[in-house]
């Protein structure tokens, strides 16, 4: 999850009364693809990096592991 800059940030802010905008998913450790829905250059799902995220916005990661068999079935 992380804060957006744009316009339709402020009105999913102020609508959710929290500081995160903006979420993702990715299926790198590394998060070097994040998939996300609706980014400023291009309107629809995009990949970002998490690169992108070093400026002065919050940022919540959050991770789960599933054992491989689980995730084999």
């Amino acid at each position: 999850m992380s804060e957006g800059k744009i316009i339709i940030s402020a009105i999913i802010k102020k609508a959710t009364n929290s500081i995160y905008s903006h979420s993702g998913i990715s299926f790198d450790p590394y998060l070097r693809s994040i998939y996300t829905f609706l980014g400023k250059e291009d309107h629809g799902i995009s990949i970002e990096t998490f690169d992108k995220f070093n400026d002065d916005r919050h940022i919540a990661v959050y991770a789960f592991f599933v054992e491989p068999d689980r995730y084999e079935n």
